[in-house]
């Protein structure tokens, strides 16, 4: 694949560098096409802005986070909405970091009888850090409220590795673990 110039880039007409960015990262050469894409990003509208992140999310990369971190500030909720739930499909990325704090910080692994269960603190108070990254505060998702809903949309951005991970549980042992916690309707929704 040949180098494209930031001129060529800033000229070409969007279905045009729609086709160039998706033709970089099928060739590989990720750090180009977010380069180039960094150059015009302040510039996007907003609906051309979700479909690159679109492309992006297709082929993700550690390279892609930078661009798609600045797009968690941007003023549109469906841009914002969009870098979130690309960032979540990167498991290394710092989003799915905060993700996990948040789900830690929140979680905990009790014995119940003969039988282990998920306690949660479902009391998540809101604040910026929580609409930076994607979490709509003000949506009831679930019947149970809104500070359940803020959870919900917690786990369901993790990485279902994650879980595993942390747990030392495999899928079936935690999904029987959800199912005998208080919040089963919200854990169940999550994963």
């Amino acid at each position: 694949t040949k180098t494209v110039s930031a001129d060529t880039w800033e000229t070409a007409t969007l279905s045009d560098r729609l086709q160039i960015l998706r033709t970089l990262r099928q060739a590989g050469n990720h750090h180009q096409a977010t380069d180039l894409l960094q150059h015009t990003w302040a510039t996007e509208r907003s609906a051309d802005k979700v479909k690159f992140i679109s492309i992006l999310s297709a082929n993700l990369q550690i390279a892609d986070e930078e661009i798609l971190e600045a797009a968690l500030d941007d003023k549109r909720k469906e841009v914002r909405r969009a870098a979130a739930k690309a960032l979540a499909g990167l498991s290394e990325s710092a989003f799915q970091r905060r993700m996990q704090e948040r789900f830690i910080k929140r979680t905990k692994l009790v014995n119940s009888g003969k039988k282990e269960k998920l306690d949660i603190d479902i009391d998540i108070p809101p604040d910026a850090d929580l609409t930076h990254d994607g979490i709509d505060l003000q949506k009831q998702w679930v019947k149970s409220g809104l500070k359940a809903s803020r959870f919900l949309q917690i786990m369901a951005f993790l990485d279902p590795s994650f879980l595993e991970a942390h747990f030392k549980r495999t899928p079936a042992e935690l999904l029987e673990i959800f199912i005998r916690s208080e919040w089963a309707v919200v854990l169940i929704q999550a994963v």
